[in-house]
């Protein structure tokens, strides 16, 4: 694998154009660390690669400008590969708000571009992809970046030339003699025989072993209520809060999260989205006692508390617009909506203001969200950048902020969420301890969401809620069909099947828990004891496998072009498989957990052949709602599979499976 660099306005390429001046390499136990160092006329390229044990390369650069005049770079391609494969094609996902993890395959005849412009690294696509060829083999890479990134798949003879990383579109940084930009890291896995599991997999113990930061609640996966789908904005107060913490202290919930419209002026009537960015201001019409006083309140019952935030934008009413317009990130004049993280000063303001935010109402949780598209960025040139590198400044400065908030308050779980899912990657997962996944959560949609977002991310590090109480208007109208537990009877089958989608990944609720029925209350409580005492440990710690395609939401089809043919059939099919599946196995393969959804729309009958188990061992499986208990091989497990032809449309089963 090489690299290439494009600056003032050519584009050079590793050992063709690059002298390797010096290599070093450092061996440890469970990596090993290539540094090579390369120069040219005009610039230093410290090229880095990482070979973890778990099967998975991380690739970066540094670029250093060694002349004596300055260099504008203009293109910086962490990973730049040829592969010998005269047909592959490229599975990724599409994006947008309520759509993230929407499939796509693609036959590669000719050359194509995978590539993000929004400013938000999963606003339109994902950074990832995988590779596949008529082999089986498997290339992925994903850019740990949250802003805008480029793949490039280039059709070179008898194969392709993949390059990426920072996106090159509206993009140029210039560096005075001496200084170094820092290029975003690229994460490359490799399968084979089409495995995605095997994949996904290995960046899944990647990412828990060397990645993602840990405290005591990200260990513990505390369980969550959040109040904003039911009680958005204007409908939150003091008493409702509270009434609701007491009955999530009944239900054995862990932690209660104060989302937007605790902030701003005293007005009942405020909107959140206006005063973005007043966040010294509390709305004491509906928080009369103040947020330290709820904050204290929740830890005398026993819970954490959470409080949400979005330290980077700027509302069209707030104070801070007027009060500090030099923070205001512009482009060409034009206001966009954001503070400029790449301006020195805003980070430092930032900082503080999360720091008195944390300590001052002692959050042990702080939800980071961010709501709209910077775009190429800002262009403005009192902040300390350039003209063509104010958004990677901007998420350079913001990385720098969330490791400094890190360091100053250890045990603080930071979540990140941008509009739901659109900025998901592992750049933003070096320093968020879990990322909200979608903002709906309908049942089709929740299944969709996790058999894309594992294939590059940990269950324990994706945080979504079942279904949820979404908020009606005036006209009975909401963002997406809402659950109503208050109101609407549902049968308990069907209930628990909703449930449980959420807990394969992070688990929490957002309803009405004081309004609920008894009978509702009870079984939504059974579950949060179900969830953390049988579910938590696999979700933490184990490896995952698809035993089903990808269920789709019914507005979804996936995109194919180019007719593929190696996967896609399995995978999707023609409108996404409505029964689905998933097995969480433990690294020791001692015990596993099965939990099984037959959707509305499917056949009657699924056969589901297990994995990831040891072939000669024994197994006893424990149908947690059928009441059964069998006894099998690995093998007859993994080769015969079970059958499940009793359970109705939008019903579950839960299956334990331990090695005797």
């Amino acid at each position: 694998m090489s690299f290439a660099v494009a600056y003032d306005g050519k584009l050079y390429v590793g050992d063709a154009d690059f002298k390797l001046v010096d290599q070093k390499i450092q061996i440890h136990q469970e990596f090993k660390q290539n540094l090579s160092i390369w120069m040219d006329g005009a610039l230093k390229v410290n090229l880095y690669s990482i070979e973890y044990d778990c099967g998975v390369n991380e690739k970066w650069m540094e670029i250093i400008n060694v002349s004596s005049r300055n260099v504008t770079i203009n293109r910086a391609d962490s990973l730049y590969v040829t592969v010998e494969q005269p047909y592959c094609e490229l599975l990724y996902f599409t994006s947008g708000w309520g759509k993230e993890f929407s499939p796509a395959c693609r036959a590669l005849h000719d050359s194509f571009e995978l590539r993000n412009l929004k400013g938000r690294s999963s606003a339109d696509f994902y950074p990832w992809f995988a590779l596949l060829d008529s082999r089986g083999h498997i290339l992925s890479a994903s850019v740990a970046w949250s802003g805008n990134w480029v793949f490039r798949f280039e059709k070179v003879g008898n194969g392709y030339l993949i390059s990426g990383g920072l996106s090159d579109k509206d993009f140029e940084k210039s560096l005075k003699p001496g200084e170094m930009m820092v290029c975003p890291r690229v994460i490359i896995v490799e399968a084979d025989n089409f495995d995605l599991d095997e994949m996904a997999n290995k960046y899944i113990r990647w990412g828990r072993k060397y990645w993602y930061p840990s405290n005591s609640i990200s260990r513990d996966l505390s369980v969550e209520w959040n109040h904003w789908w039911p009680y958005e904005d204007i409908d939150i107060n003091e008493e409702i809060f509270k009434a609701n913490v007491d009955k999530a202290a009944q239900m054995g919930i862990q932690v209660c999260t104060l989302d937007a419209g605790w902030f701003g002026p005293s007005d009942k009537y405020s909107r959140w989205y206006d005063v973005r960015g007043d966040w010294e201001m509390v709305n004491s019409v509906r928080f009369s006692s103040g947020i330290r006083a709820l904050a204290d309140y929740v830890h005398e019952k026993g819970l954490k508390f959470g409080i949400w935030c979005e330290i980077e934008a700027l509302g069209e009413k707030a104070a801070l617009r007027f009060n500090h317009p030099e923070f205001e990130a512009r482009r060409d004049g034009k206001s966009l909506g954001y503070i400029c993280f790449g301006n020195p000063e805003v980070q430092e303001w930032a900082f503080r203001m999360l720091d008195r935010i944390v300590t001052e109402y002692t959050c042990d949780w702080i939800k980071l969200d961010f709501n709209l598209d910077p775009g190429a960025g800002c262009n403005r040139i009192d902040h300390g950048h350039g003209e063509g590198d104010g958004l990677y400044e901007h998420y350079m400065g913001y990385y720098r902020v969330l490791a400094r908030l890190r360091e100053r308050h250890p045990e603080l779980l930071i979540e990140n969420c941008s509009s739901g899912g659109l900025r998901m990657d592992l750049g933003i997962m070096r320093n968020a301890y879990n990322t909200y996944v979608s903002d709906p959560d309908t049942p089709l949609h929740d299944l969709q969401l996790f058999w894309g977002a594992t294939l590059i991310l940990a269950p324990n590090v994706c945080l979504h809620w079942p279904w949820s109480h979404s908020r009606t208007d005036k006209e009975g109208k909401a963002p997406y069909p809402p659950l109503d537990l208050v109101n609407q009877r549902i049968d308990k089958a069907i209930l628990d099947c909703y449930v449980r989608i959420g807990m394969l990944n992070w688990f929490g609720y957002s309803h009405k828990l004081a309004e609920l029925p008894e009978y509702v209350f009870e079984r939504l409580k059974y579950h949060v004891e179900f969830y953390s005492r049988y579910i938590k440990p696999f979700v933490a710690e184990a490896d995952l496998y698809r035993l089903c395609g990808q269920t789709l939401r019914e507005d979804c089809l996936p995109i194919k072009e180019g007719s593929p043919h190696l996967v896609d059939n399995t995978i999707w099919g023609k409108a996404g498989d409505r029964w689905s599946a998933f097995q969480f196995v433990m690294p020791d393969k001692n015990k596993s957990v099965l939990f099984v959804f037959r959707m509305h729309n499917s056949e009657t009958t699924r056969r589901l052949k297990l994995k990831g188990l040891e072939p000669d061992a024994t197994y006893v499986l424990t149908f947690n709602d059928r009441g059964e208990r069998l006894v099998a091989k690995g093998q007859e497990l993994m080769e015969e599979g079970l059958v499940f032809d009793y359970l109705a449309e939008e019903n579950s089963e839960v299956v334990f499976i331990r090695k005797i």
